[in-house]
Formats: structure tokens, C-alpha cells, sequence
């Protein structure tokens, strides 16, 4: 792989590369963290077929000062790279190229929570790669028992086998989500159930979600799943995998400037902003109910100037 150099124009150049890109958010945080820390450059989306991957892939490599990368080339791009760091074979892929070096930044993304593990009941929903990282980080924040709920019993058992060699006294068990029962203080959802268009479904029982005491989605479209609703009517704390994709950036861009990124960014100059750019991407329409006179003008009003959406 060739080496990423340093541009010898001000403007740096990244992007990210997946197929397909046209709902990504990539460039909207990647452009906000640069304009607040005054990085020139740009970043755009490099929508990529299967079949041209590696020959495409190469000539952005040789063309970008650091990119990102999504499915389905998280795996792939690994034997593209010189080396990898300690994390993304344990997370069986890579999303961050910089230099010629690997990364894998969601165990950041995810790290910067600060969810409380220590030996608390985890279950963790689905078996895939985000799922992964949930497992990984549950077992370095010295989390308690631990369940993974499945479609697939063999995929979660060969997960679990492959955690408890790296983590001997780790207890980690396996339920598919028609066995699922019990008592679990945190809930981490990695699978797709409940990601829009088909934003209905919830994964687990009210039961499970009713006797936690902490929830986390991995989705952020919708921007409250089903099952974080429900969470939340319980008076459960209950976060989006939003701020999961900021910190995500965050990560890449300190990997690609590390003289200028520092941590102290401003979620609340973004977050806001990411909102807006979603509810334009994927049209949600909220309804105001009421009698005559209860206000549904005035707080209609309101809400369409925190969402950025026509009233």
C-alpha cells in the first residue's frame, strides 16, 4: 500500500468509502470538527462497487491525506494496510486509515459514554461487528455476567468462545431472543431491529427493558428507536449511537492531525445539526394533537426551530 503523504497544498483532502454513501452524515461531522478547530480541507464520499474496490481503493489511497471506511469494505481494507493497530483485529475490522496504518475507532466511539460496566449484568442484542465492540468494552470495564442474545446460536457461541480465550474469568452466556429472560442492568443493542424505514419493531420484551437501568441503541436513524422510547417511559436512562458517530470522527481526525485536535469538542455545536440533516434525509412528519387553544401552534412553532423542519 502506498503511504498516505502529507498534501503540500493548506487544504488536506479525506472522505469515506463504502457503497452505498447516499445517506451518510460523514462529511456534515467531518466538516463541523474541522471548522472548529480550523482544519482546511474537505471531505467528500467515495460511493464504491464491489467489483471496483480494490482498484478504486488504491488510487483514493495514493490521493487522500486520511479517509474513513464503512460497510461493506470494513474487512477488506485491512490487506490493504502496512500494519493495523492492536485493536482492529480484535474488532475484526478496520474503519480508519492514516499514514499507512489501520484503525479501528469505535471502541472510542463507543468508549465515550463512560457507561459504568463494572460487574453489572450486561446483554448485549446481535452478534456482528458492532456487537463486537460492545463485548470488547464490556469486558475492559470489568462488566459482571454477560448474555449475548441471538438469531444465530452459532455465531453467538463462536463469539463468546473467542472473547473468554482473551478474557479467562470472563462469564459470558448465550440466549437467543426467544430464550431471553432475566434481570439485565445494561442493554446494548447492535442489531439492525428498529433502524428506519421499518422503525416499528423493538428487539426485546418490555420485561427485559422495564427491569434495566441503562440502555443503548446503536442506531441513530430514527433518532429515538422504538426501544429507546420505551426505555425512557420507564424513566430509564437511554442514549442513540448518535454521539457514537461524532466521537467516531472525533477519533479519525485526531489520527490524521494530531497536532490540532484536542479533546475538548463541543457535542452541542453538532448534535443539533445532525438532527436537522436526518429528519432531511429520511422525511418524519410529527403530528400535534389538541383542543382549540392548547397551544399546538406555539409549540409546533417551536419544535420546527429546534429541528430545523417547515412548520
Amino acid at each position: 500500500m502506498k503511504k498516505l503523504m502529507k498534501s503540500k497544498k493548506k487544504e488536506l483532502k479525506f472522505g469515506l468509502i463504502g457503497h452505498p454513501l447516499k445517506h451518510s452524515l460523514s462529511p456534515v461531522i467531518h466538516k463541523a470538527i474541522m471548522k472548529q478547530w480550523k482544519i482546511k480541507g474537505s471531505y467528500e464520499l467515495f460511493d464504491v462497487a464491489e467489483k471496483d474496490f480494490r482498484k478504486k481503493a488504491n488510487e483514493l489511497i495514493s490521493s487522500l491525506d486520511g479517509f474513513n471506511i464503512t460497510i461493506p469494505y470494513k474487512e477488506k481494507i485491512s490487506g490493504l494496510t502496512d500494519e493495523n493497530d492492536e485493536s482492529a483485529p480484535i474488532l475484526g475490522a478496520v474503519n480508519t486509515v492514516g499514514g499507512s496504518k489501520g484503525y479501528n475507532t469505535d471502541l472510542g466511539g463507543l468508549a465515550g459514554y463512560n457507561i459504568a460496566f463494572g460487574g453489572k449484568k450486561v446483554c448485549i442484542l446481535g452478534a456482528g461487528g458492532v456487537s463486537r465492540v460492545m463485548l470488547y468494552l464490556s469486558l475492559l470495564g470489568s462488566a459482571g455476567e454477560i448474555c449475548i442474545c441471538v438469531r444465530n446460536r452459532e455465531q453467538g457461541e463462536n463469539l463468546a468462545v473467542e472473547f473468554m480465550e482473551m478474557f479467562p474469568k470472563s462469564i459470558i452466556k448465550v440466549n437467543t431472543f426467544e430464550e431471553l429472560d432475566g434481570h439485565y442492568d445494561i442493554i446494548l443493542n447492535g442489531t439492525p431491529v428498529g433502524m428506519w424505514p421499518e422503525c416499528e419493531y423493538i428487539p426485546i420484551s418490555d420485561k427485559i427493558i422495564k427491569n434495566s437501568e441503562y440502555v443503548f441503541d446503536s442506531i441513530y436513524n430514527p433518532l429515538s428507536t422504538r426501544l429507546l422510547l420505551k426505555a425512557r417511559s420507564y424513566g430509564i436512562k437511554a442514549q442513540s449511537g448518535l454521539e457514537m458517530l461524532v466521537n467516531q470522527a472525533v477519533k479519525a481526525q485526531k489520527i490524521w492531525n494530531p497536532d490540532k485536535i484536542d479533546e475538548n469538542f463541543d457535542m452541542e455545536k453538532i448534535i443539533p445539526l445532525l438532527r436537522s440533516e436526518l429528519l432531511k434525509k429520511f422525511p418524519v412528519k410529527y403530528v400535534l394533537t389538541g383542543f382549540m387553544g392548547s397551544g399546538k401552534s406555539t409549540v409546533g412553532k417551536k419544535l420546527a426551530k429546534e429541528l430545523g423542519l417547515e412548520f
